[in-house]
C-alpha cells in the first residue's frame, strides 16, 4: 500500500495530511488484525523469529513439571525430557519457531 499514489503508481497527493497522520497510527492495529484474519490467523499464532529455548526461564519449566505431576495429568517419568522436547510435545514449538502466544508461556522477562 502506498499513500499518495493511485493504482497506476502515479503521484496524486494527499488531502488532509494532518488527519491522515493522526488516523494511521490508530488504524495500524486494526489493519494488522484484518491482514491476519485474511490469512486465518490471530496475533497469538504468528511465528516469532529469533526466540530460542534459551530465552525462556528455567524456573518456569520446573514449576510446569511440578504442577503437572501434582495435578496427576502427567507422570514424573514422562517429564524427564529436555525443555525443548517438552515445548515441542506440548505443541508450543514448531519448525524451530515459537508463535507469539506460546512465547509468553515461559518468559525469561515478563
Amino acid at each position: 500500500m502506498e499513500i499518495g499514489k493511485n493504482d497506476d503508481g502515479q503521484a496524486i497527493g494527499v488531502s488532509a495530511i494532518a488527519k491522515l497522520l493522526e488516523d494511521l497510527p490508530n488504524t495500524g492495529s486494526a489493519l494488522d488484525e484484518f491482514m491476519l484474519r485474511k490469512q486465518g490467523k490471530t496475533w497469538d499464532g504468528v511465528l516469532v523469529p529469533y526466540v530460542s529455548v534459551n530465552d525462556f526461564e528455567s524456573d518456569g519449566f520446573k514449576v510446569f513439571r511440578r504442577k503437572a505431576v501434582e495435578s496427576t495429568r502427567l507422570k514424573s517419568e514422562d517429564l524427564q525430557i529436555t525443555d525443548e522436547t517438552l515445548l515441542s510435545t506440548l505443541g508450543l514449538y514448531r519448525r524451530k519457531l515459537f508463535d507469539t502466544g506460546r512465547a509468553f508461556a515461559f518468559p525469561s522477562r515478563p
